[in-house]
């Protein structure tokens, strides 16, 4: 439940026009965390987006750009969809690793009771 995934062309840098899609699953019951090792990319205008959830309609749980090392962010979904984006000038390389983690989901409903 772990991998890598590397900007096009790693370890030359990537390619201008780029628009790349991830879509990475673990068993039911698991979340996601995803590490940056390496991101060097073309502040503000090339970047990796992440959304918790298979889709674009999912919630965006992070936009990440520039020189940022070892950011990392946690799903809350088993399935998580990473974008990445380049424009016409610089270009740069990234490294992302993610891990399936399990989590409990814990109750926080309220059960009153009497005390004799």
């Amino acid at each position: 439940m772990n991998g890598t995934i590397y900007s096009p062309g790693y370890p030359d840098e990537y390619p201008n026009f780029q628009d790349c899609f991830w879509l990475v699953r673990v068993p039911p019951g698991n979340g996601i965390y995803i590490n940056f090792t390496v991101l060097q990319t073309e502040p503000i205008y090339d970047f990796i987006t992440v959304w918790d959830g298979p889709d674009q309609n999912s919630p965006q749980i992070g936009q990440f750009s520039g020189n940022t090392a070892l950011e990392s962010v946690y799903s809350t979904s088993n399935q998580i969809l990473i974008k990445f984006h380049s424009d016409f000038t610089t270009s740069g390389f990234f490294v992302l690793s993610y891990h399936g983690w399990y989590y409990l989901s814990v109750s926080t409903a309220f059960v009153p009771f009497k005390l004799s």
